[in-house]
């Protein structure tokens, strides 16, 4: 590799020091997490039956792969056989980080509706589920006990999730649980929508293309694990520039969360989020892109002080 190659290469690299907001955004982290358990719903009104169960599985299931991605690209660790390539294993997890922000913004677009919604369109789901398998595995004596506890589950919770006999009878009663993509109309001016679209647009297409390993997923990990007429420190210069590309869109994806959570419950974690923004924002300017975009005008400036 040249100098000027390399000069090229490394002018993209994100240097920062997590360090810095290691604490100040873990202890928020935990403290949204613990909010969300013991003291629902906050200042605000959302008290639709499954509101807090469903919040608090979309953050927690989002904590734990972002705990999982930390520990495949943290610059240190205890475990020797960690590779580099690991940081081409991060859209998968950043992108379920994705989804749970984006159902987040949706859900509290209309709390109760769309929680309800979810909860009968999962059990629409487990139903259409079930009888695929029993048309493929119902003769099995193996299947038995697993398509029967199925059965038990499905009428349990027909009454928990407020299923009425016109949709049992009737599955397309019950509407989807919309994707992203889906979830408001191209002509929607809601500023929901817009924030949606705009998470589509620049992250969330990347990651799924890189998470089901489209030919564009493919193309972009394939040569950092495959190629060998390029010399090593280009492969690590080009993993180490994923690495710490990757890490910044997935801190900026869960400080949103937290931020839209904050936004919506009002635990008094505002001015706390506001400085970890005021880093990250520092760092590179995606973060602050979708903070100048989405909550300066609502939280104002980000703080540079810590609190």
């Amino acid at each position: 590799m040249s100098t000027e190659e390399k000069r090229d290469l490394t002018a993209g690299m994100r240097e920062f020091d997590f360090g810095v907001i290691r604490e100040p955004f873990d202890t928020l982290r935990m403290a949204m997490g613990n909010k969300i358990e013991r003291e629902w719903p906050g200042k605000s009104n959302h008290t639709a039956d499954g509101g807090q169960a469903l919040i608090l599985g979309l953050y927690k299931a989002s904590e734990n792969y972002l705990s999982a991605a930390r520990f495949l690209i943290a610059d240190q660790s205890p475990v020797h056989t960690r590779k580099p390539e690991f940081a081409l294993a991060l859209p998968p997890l950043t992108r379920a980080i994705l989804d749970a922000l984006g159902t987040t913004v949706y859900l509290f677009g209309s709390f109760e509706k769309r929680v309800t919604l979810h909860y009968k369109a999962g059990w629409r789901e487990i139903v259409e589920e079930t009888t695929r398998l029993k048309a493929a595995y119902a003769d099995d004596p193996e299947w038995k006990t697993n398509l029967a506890t199925r059965d038990e589950m499905i009428v349990n919770r027909a009454g928990v999730f407020g299923i009425t006999e016109a949709e049992q009878k009737d599955l397309k009663l019950i509407k989807r649980f919309p994707i992203p993509d889906h979830m408001y109309p191209a002509g929607s001016t809601s500023s929901r929508a817009k924030y949606i679209r705009y998470l589509i647009d620049w992250f969330y297409r990347t990651l799924s293309q890189d998470a089901h390993l489209s030919f564009s997923g493919i193309a972009r990990s394939l040569p950092l694990l495959t190629r060998t007429d390029v010399s090593q420190e280009t492969k690590s210069l080009h993993l180490e520039l994923r690495r710490a590309n990757g890490a910044i869109v997935m801190f900026t994806l869960m400080l949103a969360l937290i931020t839209e959570l904050e936004l919506e419950l009002r635990f008094g974690l505002a001015e706390r989020a506001k400085y970890v923004w005021s880093v990250l924002n520092d760092w590179s300017p995606e973060p602050r892109e979708v903070y100048d975009r989405f909550y300066s005008g609502i939280l104002g400036p980000a703080s540079a002080k810590p609190i």
